[in-house]
């Protein structure tokens, strides 16, 4: 009829507590007379802030609140899924109630309907989401892993070409000897392409629309944990690099929420920490390495759920945030975006490479040559500078398995990731085609395992650590650093001893 109004009927125990909520708000004439009791009802129920402050100055303002929130609990329960979506999803039955009336024909199911009844399932949703991500670094790494050869027979050819080049010892054992920056330069950038194919297989997943499906799928999960869906974005641009990732927790509109993803991104396992596992997987587990990555980044992902719930339980109380998400239609990926995606990033890390990470193995280089205590420049790495420092931090690593040469790599790390691997070629003087042997000799795969556990956990690149300065203060970043810190101690220890007792 024309002129009447349509009232949306939820389901019977929707409607018994819009019912109860609107009674007590009746009893306030000021405020029926302003708003519609079920509208206001409705709002309380969503928890609605605007709602909220509208009614702080109604007499019934507290026991309104209080039905409200109990009626929220008892929905949540009973349904699984918080009020918030409860309603959103009953209004979408009662347009689907209309479209039905109105709309003449049968609804034409989509391809991308199909994929989705399976993609998206409560039971095969987050099993598919771990075999997709499974698959992506196992293309990653077995793609790159010739190219990384390649390019690291060139810089290894390079650097004892140059061997010598000047006549004048501290420039050629400084930028050219076997512990020169150029050694430690040329065993990062061999794995430039395993930088380029991780980013050319997540612009893939982009592209075809699988990352919005992603965040749906795992909504559930991480709400349980204080995680709000959203949450998943970041995390994934975590596996690229933890800046821009920290930087899109903006989209998250929950103070408290966004708090929560961005003292938990820095345990997403980066591309820069990918480059050190890269090197150590292969060498110490050669065939199964693939696997030994994907157990590291599924570490990050459990590591960063049991921080998010602890500090959710210990320090922010608040409700997590509802997940509404408009799923995009899969679509064919083009080669030239994904292509563009991947060498903007590959760029990136060129000139991180350029930048940061040349000044700080210069710095190394140095400490490395400065002999201690005299402070004269020379050959014997034993009695540098940084053998020095090395030493004084091994007695707190030795209960890890490891040597000071092991704590100089961490400790410069801090900088910059990649540093930890070109650190490495350094200390041992060899090139990237030698180190993983090299490093086999001294360590057992235990060792190594435990030491990636450590990279992976402990105090994010002192860029990320600016990031979050940005966003939240110097407290959260010094929060972050130090949880950090403990945190990869405690796992690491814990993955050391529980090996050791296992494997003797």
């Amino acid at each position: 009829m024309q002129g009447s109004r349509l009232k949306v009927r939820y389901a019977d125990d929707v409607e018994r507590a819009i019912e109860r909520i609107s009674t007590i708000l009746s009893r306030d004439p000021s405020l029926i007379s302003a708003y519609s009791p079920r509208w206001l009802s409705i709002k309380l129920l969503e928890n609605d802030e605007d709602a909220l402050s509208r009614l702080r100055s109604s007499p019934v303002y507290e026991e309104a609140v209080k039905a409200a929130e109990e009626e929220r609990l008892r929905l949540s329960k009973k349904h699984e899924i918080e009020a918030e979506i409860l309603l959103a999803n009953e209004r979408y039955r009662v347009i689907g109630e209309i479209v039905k009336v109105v709309v003449k024909g049968a609804k034409k199911v989509t391809a991308s309907d199909l994929i989705d009844k399976v993609v998206l399932d409560k039971r095969l949703g987050i099993p598919i989401f771990f075999t997709v991500i499974w698959m992506m670094f196992q293309f990653t790494m077995s793609v790159s892993a010739p190219f990384c050869d390649i390019l690291g027979d060139l810089f290894a050819w390079i650097s004892g070409s140059l061997a010598g080049l000047t006549g004048i010892e501290v420039v050629d054992d400084l930028f050219f000897g076997d512990y020169g920056v150029v050694n430690g330069v040329g065993t990062i950038l061999s794995f430039v392409p395993l930088i380029f194919f991780l980013y050319f297989a997540l612009s893939i997943l982009e592209d075809i629309g699988y990352m919005a499906r992603a965040a749906f799928v795992m909504d559930r999960a991480m709400r349980k944990v204080g995680l709000t869906g959203r949450t998943i974005i970041p995390m994934i641009l975590g596996f690229g690099c933890n800046v821009p990732a920290i930087y899109s927790t903006r989209a998250i509109p929950s103070d408290e929420d966004r708090l929560v993803a961005i003292i938990t991104n820095p345990l997403m396992l980066c591309s820069a920490r990918l480059t050190v596992f890269a090197m150590l997987a292969y060498a110490f587990f050669e065939a199964t390495a693939g696997s030994v990555i994907v157990s590291l980044y599924v570490m990050g992902i459990v590591l960063a759920f049991v921080v998010a719930l602890l500090f959710r339980k210990l320090y922010l109380k608040g409700r997590v945030s509802p997940f509404i998400l408009e799923l995009p239609p899969y679509q064919s990926p083009t080669l030239r975006s994904v292509f563009t995606h991947a060498y903007e990033r590959g760029v990136m890390f060129f000139k991180k490479a350029g930048t940061v990470i040349v000044i700080g193995l210069i710095i190394i280089e140095i400490l490395m040559h400065v002999q201690y205590p005299s402070l004269v420049w020379g050959n014997d790495v034993e009695g540098s500078l940084v053998a020095s420092l090395g030493k004084g931090l091994e007695p707190i690593f030795r209960p890890l398995g490891w040597d000071w040469r092991l704590a100089v790599s961490a400790f410069f790390g801090f900088v910059a990731k990649e540093i930890v691997l070109g650190a490495t070629a350094l200390l041992y003087g060899v090139p990237e085609p030698e180190l993983g042997p090299k490093l086999m000799s001294l360590y057992t795969p235990l060792q190594a395992y435990s030491y990636m556990v450590f990279i992976l956990i402990y105090v994010p690149c002192i860029v990320t650590v600016a990031a979050i300065a940005h966003e939240r203060g110097w407290k959260w970043a010094l929060f972050t650093v130090t949880y950090g810190i403990v945190l990869a101690y405690l796992v690491s220890l814990a993955v050391f001893g529980f090996g050791t007792l296992i494997y003797g």
